[in-house]
C-alpha cells in the first residue's frame, strides 16, 4: 500500500508539473522603438556693453578718446558663425548725433582689435568678424568693440548728449 501511495503521489505531482509547465509556457516576440531628437544650429546674442566715451574734455592737445564695449554671443557646438555691426560702413554712417540746437555729428571709429587696425563692419562688408565656431549654447564668448574719436572730431562740438544706436547681427 505504501508503494501504491508513493506511485500515486508521484503520478499526481507529474500531472501538476505538466499542467504548470503548459500554463506558464508562453511565446514571446520582440520589437524596437527609436528614441530621437534633432538639435538645430542655433546662435544667440547675449548682453552687450555700450561703447561709452563718457564726458569729452574740450582742450586742444588731448588727442583721441578711446572706449571699449563688448558683444556676448553663443552658438550650438560646432556651429560656424560671423558677427557684424550694421550701420557702420563708411565714415558718413559712423556719427553720433545730438538733439542740441546747432549741433553737428561727432564721427567715430569701431575696431575689432586694439590698435586701431581692423575696423568692425557689416556682415557683407568684408570687415565682419568671421570664422567663429560655437562651443555650446551655454558657453558665452565675448568679443571686444574698441571705439575711438579723433580730437579734431570733437574739439569744437556743441555741448549736448550725443549717441547712435547700432544693430549687432550674428549670422550662422
Amino acid at each position: 500500500m505504501t508503494n501504491f501511495r508513493i506511485r500515486l503521489t508521484a503520478a499526481a505531482l507529474s500531472l501538476i508539473a505538466l499542467h504548470t509547465t503548459s500554463v506558464n509556457a508562453q511565446t514571446t516576440a520582440t520589437g524596437s522603438i527609436d528614441v530621437t531628437a534633432t538639435v538645430p544650429a542655433t546662435c544667440v546674442l547675449g548682453t552687450s556693453t555700450d561703447v561709452a566715451f563718457g564726458t569729452l574734455t574740450m582742450a586742444v592737445g588731448n588727442g583721441p578718446v578711446a572706449a571699449t564695449g563688448t558683444i556676448d554671443w553663443a552658438c550650438s557646438d560646432s556651429t560656424i558663425a560671423e558677427i557684424g555691426i550694421e550701420g557702420v560702413n563708411g565714415a558718413a554712417s559712423r556719427q553720433m548725433t545730438s538733439p542740441a540746437p546747432g549741433s553737428g555729428p561727432i564721427p567715430y571709429s569701431l575696431f575689432r582689435t586694439l590698435g586701431p587696425s581692423v575696423e568692425w563692419g557689416e556682415l557683407a562688408s568684408g570687415n565682419q568678424l568671421t570664422g567663429l565656431t560655437g562651443s555650446g549654447i551655454s558657453i558665452v564668448t565675448t568679443e571686444n568693440v574698441f571705439g575711438e574719436i579723433a580730437e579734431d572730431d570733437y574739439i569744437d562740438a556743441v555741448p549736448g548728449a550725443y549717441s547712435q544706436t547700432l544693430t549687432v547681427t550674428i549670422e550662422f
